[in-house]
């Protein structure tokens, strides 16, 4: 199961570091000149890190432990996409580092974290299901993780055409309006396809995990 996840880890990872040195160098955004139009890390970071907490904790109460850390990392990665990619996009759409990021990026953030939330939580209750209606043999963790994915892809498919028909509507509002809809519309895909390729299999991990130490 860790095998699997390399592949779509290392994707996400290479997307990451991009973003953030694009970032930290002042190629792609502000970090520089007056506050309403530089990077402010620390709103970006308490939002981060209030949307794991969160996510954290639902799943925690919701279903077990296991699938807490799952939605918590899965919502990591996507926030960190996010930036990431918005960073990226600044390069392509000058728009991007025109507008006041200090407030448009932790709207970005917590659209972001939305995002990831309906996708995470859809895929991980196709597993949870998928877990309590069969026994380990006829099903491993590793099959479920595999199968949760194609079982939830019609509601998540859905959900990400919806939202991206959505910005695409609003980007017809002018050239401000489609330098916040870029960076969410690359979201809404790297949400998708943490959704489809990482979180079930996270969830695999720590779910197989719980259970030898049982």
């Amino acid at each position: 199961m860790i095998n699997k996840l390399k592949k779509p880890l290392a994707i996400s990872v290479v997307v990451i570091l991009a973003g953030v040195i694009l970032a930290l160098t002042s190629i792609s955004l502000p970090f520089s000149g007056s506050a309403q139009y530089s990077v402010e890390f620390s709103q970006l970071w308490l939002c981060m890190f209030a949307s794991v907490v969160f996510a954290f904790i639902y799943g925690f109460i919701r279903i077990n432990r296991a699938y807490a850390v799952a939605i918590a990392l899965a919502t990591l990665n996507d926030l960190l996409l996010g930036f990431s990619l918005a960073s990226i996009a600044s390069l392509v759409i000058k728009g991007v580092s025109e507008l006041p990021v200090a407030l448009v990026f932790p709207i970005i953030i917590l659209l972001t974290f939305v995002f990831s939330f309906v996708q995470s939580t859809t895929v991980l209750r196709s597993a949870d299901q998928l877990m309590r209606t069969t026994s380990r043999k006829e099903k491993p963790f590793a099959q479920i993780a595999d199968e949760a994915p194609m079982q939830s892809i019609k509601s998540r498919l859905t959900v990400l055409v919806l939202s991206l028909v959505f910005l695409v509507a609003v980007s017809f509002g002018g050239q401000k309006l489609l330098a916040v809809t870029v960076p969410l519309m690359l979201s809404a895909v790297a949400v998708y396809f943490t959704s489809s390729c990482i979180t079930s299999k996270i969830w695999a991990v720590c779910a197989s995990s719980a259970k030898l130490r049982k």
